[in-house]
């Protein structure tokens, strides 16, 4: 705020070399005035701008060129194919389009334009967006922990039929061993493998694998439903999102402790006057601790 001047109103926005504004010129050059009743103006701001620039460059006034360029103001002209192209992204509030572009928001100014500037960055389709890029990220794991689980389960139908057979250790050949060894790894097992020999292997196999029992791993219906959500970034409300989810906890955590440093009467006093704010399952949990306090 205070590089920019508001507030305080110090005005240094008005000094910055990055301060622009923008006209709307038709293919000669002039400004269209209904798509932007300043043009002119703004135009005839820029040329007195300029000319006072050259005027102070004479060699009898003495100015040095480098300190007049930054009191320099160029308007960024536009034509209207290009405004065009800028309404045609316009989304409006609460909406799936407006999100889906905010995903993408790497600094404020991108922010600004997609919301025409008339959000703050903590409004609900900005908390949805950023709920959504976390979504795709956790899906970005879940799949690579889908693809290990899948690619276990084939070499795992593999190493039963293998230790179904009964056949003697010493009879396995060098790819049976990884296959048993990967078998009892389990998908998210890592031992580097495929550079040992036949006789390395059997010995590992021997002194560390056969006995292992292995657990159930599967990628069930449900797994593949949360995946689809996550990619798919399901989530329309705000109390489904995990940054509010924690935000509530924490406020939740924070009442419940201050609650038990109070006498009885006054911690009722103090539920009571937030019992509004609570959901259902806060009032539970905030009652709950009250009645322990109470106990204790």
């Amino acid at each position: 705020r205070d590089k920019v001047g508001y507030p305080p109103a110090t005005r240094n926005s008005l000094k910055s070399e990055k301060l622009r504004h923008e006209a709307v010129l038709d293919e000669n050059g002039n400004p269209i005035l209904e798509m932007d009743p300043l043009g002119a103006l703004t135009l005839g701001i820029e040329r007195d701008n300029q000319d006072v620039i050259r005027l102070l460059l004479k060699k009898d006034v003495g100015y040095v060129e480098d300190s007049l360029s930054l009191l320099k103001r160029s308007v960024k002209k536009l034509t209207p194919t290009q405004v065009a192209g800028r309404e045609s992204i316009i989304t409006l509030p609460n909406t799936r389009e407006r999100q889906d572009q905010l995903m993408t928001v790497a600094s404020g100014s991108q922010y600004f334009s997609i919301t025409q500037g008339g959000a703050v960055m903590t409004s609900s389709d900005m908390i949805l967006a950023l709920e959504r890029k976390q979504m795709l990220v956790e899906a970005e794991k879940l799949e690579k922990k889908k693809v290990k689980i899948i690619a276990w389960k084939k070499n795992a139908k593999k190493a039963r039929t293998l230790l179904s057979s009964r056949q003697d250790d010493k009879d396995y050949g060098k790819k049976d061993l990884e296959a048993l060894i990967k078998y009892k790894l389990g998908p998210f097992g890592n031992e580097a493998l495929s550079k040992l020999g036949k006789g390395h292997l059997l010995k590992l196999w021997k002194q560390k694998y056969k006995a292992k029992k292995v657990p159930s791993y599967r990628w069930t219906d449900q797994h593949e439903s949360h995946l689809r959500k996550l990619k798919n970034g399901e989530v329309t409300r705000l109390e489904d999102c995990e940054s509010i989810k924690r935000a509530i906890k924490t406020n939740t955590d924070f009442l419940v402790t201050r609650l038990g440093v109070l006498p009885l009467r006054r911690s009722i006093d103090v539920y009571n006057r937030h019992l509004s704010s609570l959901s259902p399952e806060q009032r539970q949990e905030v009652l709950s601790a009250i009645l322990s306090f109470a106990t204790d």
